[in-house]
């Protein structure tokens, strides 16, 4: 899984969960993640507690991301409860009909300029 460096992932109407924490953290190559009309997806990456409890702190993942597409994901809440993503790479971000994704921007500093949260950081995108 190391070389994988697309994953599209559509229709899989019973997927609570794209990749459980130890598998996402070997994606160290992907480069493109587009996730569409999954109806009960909550979150992209399932973090498993022992194994974050034996890492002493949160994971990094998709350090070398360049797209990223969430399209109608209705269950869509977070991309993982407790882990941290730099995206330092991200070029494309593509957010359509996710209502209940909460965690992935918050506060806008001024009406034109949405901040990205504080788990999520984007150099390359522009907003």
């Amino acid at each position: 899984m190391g070389y994988l460096n697309f994953l599209k992932v559509k229709r899989c109407h019973n997927l609570k969960y794209l990749l459980p924490s130890f598998l996402a953290k070997d994606l160290v190559q992907l480069r493109f993640l587009r996730i569409l009309d999954c109806n009960m997806m909550e979150q992209v990456i399932f973090t498993d507690g022992l194994v974050e409890e034996h890492q002493g702190r949160n994971q990094m993942f998709f350090s070398k991301l360049e797209l990223l597409w969430l399209k109608h994901l209705p269950k869509l809440t977070s991309l993982s409860f407790e882990n941290y993503f730099e995206f330092h790479c991200l070029e494309y971000l593509v957010l359509t009909n996710c209502p209940l994704l909460k965690t992935f921007t918050t506060k806008c500093v001024s009406e034109d300029e949405p901040e990205i949260g504080q788990h999520v950081q984007a150099s390359n995108l522009e907003v």
